[in-house]
């Protein structure tokens, strides 16, 4: 006899059913459901961590036990009256998907990924999308939902639900105590040495990170901070010749697969007959765009940063154009990321704007015209920001056009696990050679208008990429825990013949590690901009006035 029963009412209603359930009975079911089908990542890498050739059954098995007694703690909280059902079937939609995504792609979900997630475009989710994926988020999500809302249910009244409620969670507790004594040790080794393991756990690690985020925007629109103004003092110092700065940021850009860095691949074909500077040891601020992007461009620090406060403190744009450089910003990424709401912003993604579409709307499109604006603003310091689509994957096949497919075959399936490592590869290279046409035409304009401005090129990739090592695709990863494949970003830069910058001063310096931190103050130093009142880290250029 169940704890609902003793409720006179329901119980002539449950005689009139043929087959009905009790709340904490759905609830472990749909928690054991959730563990078994949608934790292969987890426990592919928890068995690598702990063989089971090496006698670690028990210990697996007591996890498994933890994470349903654990799961099954949280839903039943939530899990009130009507809305017993809609939560677990929203639970099994959202497991389903981070399964896909985790056993597709080999990421976890932390805040950063789902901040990206919030930022995604529909052309971007749908690269994500493939068959097989639809086909088991159907069988494992949609159906299982599907079944759930159609069970008939016996809703307690609120003191046999509170009954209820009180022994499952105590049930669990004691579960998950008994297990952690059991296997005292190896829980101990777990925690301390397999961190990045903890964080596949589906779906209790999703729900941790987007409680992080959810607290971190309410805690943002509560203070209603207003626009912080960081370096009043700024000035452009005095020059003969205006300058013209673009600035390209990269997207998913690894380091290691540029020729101009040692690359064995020839990847660099027009950059590698240019006079560039290329940086052999540069780390990126984040693993995602959402962060790094905002990062890229704030004065904080990475060990200090947060987006919050960056989106409420001036950046580097902000500051540029207060000192008087005319500012612009072309995007074909999904957005600016907060970046660029107080200058001109101009949308690049669409065939209306941009005339290069085959049927991708190309970075080399961002160009069009831009020499109208160099014109117009003939007696102004400019700096022009191109954010590209660059290497965003999964489809890498479908950055660039078909005449730049120089390594071949390349992968075109969306869930890169299905693909040899080896296509995954070659497709992510066209690409990286296509930026290199589009950095190469990008320093065509710049040369063209040497005669009138001192000009210079700055790329800098906004994080790495994953390409399948150990298993991991993509790029997103928690920073402490990510491999080097998602921080080694590229910084280039290009100075054309009447820059006044060190160049021998450059070339040794570019020897040495850097990462996102110096872009502040290099940028402020290639514009000309001074402060006493900024204390950055110091640029890896040296500019003569």
């Amino acid at each position: 006899m169940t704890l609902s029963s003793f409720n006179p009412a329901y119980t002539t209603q449950v005689a009139k059913t043929a087959v009905s359930t009790s709340v904490m009975t759905l609830v472990l079911l749909v928690s054991a459901f959730i563990v078994a089908t949608g934790n292969m990542a987890f426990f592919t890498r928890l068995e690598e961590a702990y063989p089971l050739a090496q006698g670690y059954a028990p210990f697996l098995l007591s996890t498994v036990l933890v994470q349903i007694s654990f799961l099954a703690m949280v839903l039943s909280l939530v899990c009130v009256g009507r809305f017993v059902k809609p939560v677990l079937a929203l639970t099994l939609l959202i497991a389903a998907a981070i399964s896909c995504i985790q056993d597709g792609f080999g990421v976890v979900i932390d805040e950063a990924v789902l901040r990206s997630v919030i930022a995604t475009d529909k052309r971007e989710a749908t690269e994500l999308f493939s068959l097989s994926m639809g086909l088991r988020m159907l069988l494992q999500g949609v159906i299982a939902a599907t079944i759930v809302m159609l069970v008939r249910l016996r809703i307690p009244d609120f003191r046999h639900h509170l009954v209820a409620t009180s022994g499952t969670v105590g049930i669990g507790f004691l579960v998950i105590v008994m297990c952690f004594a059991m296997f005292s040790a190896t829980y101990i080794s777990f925690f301390r040495e397999h961190k990045i393991v903890r964080y596949y756990s589906n779906p209790l690690s999703a729900l941790h990170a987007l409680a992080g985020t959810v607290t971190a925007a309410a805690n943002d629109m509560a203070a209603n901070k207003s626009l912080t103004v960081i370096a009043q003092d700024v000035v452009l110092t005095d020059r003969t010749r205006p300058r013209l700065v673009v600035m390209v940021v990269g997207e998913a850009a690894r380091a290691r697969n540029s020729s101009v860095n040692g690359y064995e691949r020839n990847t660099n074909p027009f950059l590698g007959k240019r006079d560039v500077f290329s940086f052999q040891h540069m780390t990126s601020c984040g693993t995602a765009t959402a962060v790094s992007v905002p990062c890229l461009f704030s004065a904080l620090p990475r060990r200090d940063f947060s987006v919050e406060d960056a989106l409420v403190q001036e950046n580097l744009l902000d500051i540029a154009q207060r000192s008087g450089v005319s500012v612009l910003w072309r995007d074909n990424n999904s957005d600016s990321k907060g970046v660029a709401l107080r200058v001109p912003y101009q949308d690049f993604k669409h065939e209306d704007i941009n005339p290069i579409c085959d049927p991708e709307c190309r970075d080399v499109g961002m160009l069009t015209d831009l020499q109208g604006f160099i014109d117009s603003s003939s007696d102004k310091d400019l700096l022009i920001v191109l954010h590209q689509m660059g290497s965003h994957g999964p489809a890498y096949y479908r950055r660039y056009p078909e005449v730049f497919e120089m390594f071949s075959p390349v992968c075109k399936d969306n869930e890169l696990s299905a693909c040899s490592d080896e296509t995954i590869r070659n497709a992510y290279d066209n690409s990286i050679r296509y930026t290199d046409y589009f950095l190469d035409a990008v320093i065509k304009l710049l040369v063209a208008n040497e005669n009138s401005r001192d000009t210079a090129m700055v790329y800098v990739g906004d994080h790495g990429e994953s390409l399948g090592e150990y298993g991991i695709y993509l790029h997103g990863m928690p920073y402490s825990l990510a491999p080097a494949e998602q921080t080694e970003v590229p910084l280039v830069l290009w100075f054309g013949n009447g820059f006044p910058v060190d160049r021998s001063a450059l070339r040794i310096q570019i020897e040495k590690p850097a990462s996102h931190d110096a872009i502040f103050a290099t940028m402020l130093e290639l514009l000309g901009i001074t402060s006493n009142e900024l204390h950055l880290q110091t640029s890896l250029v040296q500019v003569s006035d």
